[in-house]
């Protein structure tokens, strides 16, 4: 079963046990790695500042300003990292300040397209204090997903991450 419309990368994705969703990703972000260092190379000749990285605390963003989203999203976790007392419900999603104004993601680009925005870096990976917490509500850390692959099936690869 194939799942269209779901993010770039949704003609990879199958109805597939946890283990090889896991594996999947790996394998998909690594990809996504590559193919951007790859197109750093020639957007950097054409325009210096489209594609870099971001260092948030506990991940790193791979920002692509032609698209204003994450090419990718590298994150260290560890079981310290999921024990702390922040409370997601008191975070909103906000643009990331960090990225110039003009491929800066806004809120507005997700409003009346029936898209979710889906968190890369989890919120529930970062709860160890506020400034990881918040730093996950960036817009730079989000992309938009399908309610119901966010919901679903993004939701399932979040938690059985979290397992391992």
């Amino acid at each position: 079963m194939r799942l269209k419309g779901i993010c770039r990368a949704s003609k990879y994705f199958r109805v597939i046990f946890p283990t090889e969703l896991f594996l999947l990703a790996l394998v998909l972000a690594s990809s996504l790695f590559s193919s951007c260092t790859k197109n750093q190379e020639k957007e950097l000749q054409q325009n210096p500042c489209s594609c870099f990285v971001l260092k948030k605390e506990g991940f790193s963003i791979g920002y692509d300003g032609r698209l204003k989203q994450a090419s990718w999203v590298f994150e260290e976790l560890t079981k310290e990292h999921l024990e702390g007392e922040s409370d997601r419900n008191q975070y909103r999603f906000t643009p990331d300040y960090e990225i110039p104004e003009t491929i800066r993601s806004l809120l507005t680009d997700y409003k009346g397209y029936g898209y979710d925005r889906g968190h890369l870096a989890p919120a529930a990976n970062h709860v160890l204090n506020s400034k990881r917490m918040a730093d996950t509500f960036l817009l730079s850390n989000v992309s938009p997903q399908l309610p119901s692959f966010n919901r679903g099936y993004w939701k399932k690869l979040e938690k059985h991450v979290i397992l391992i």
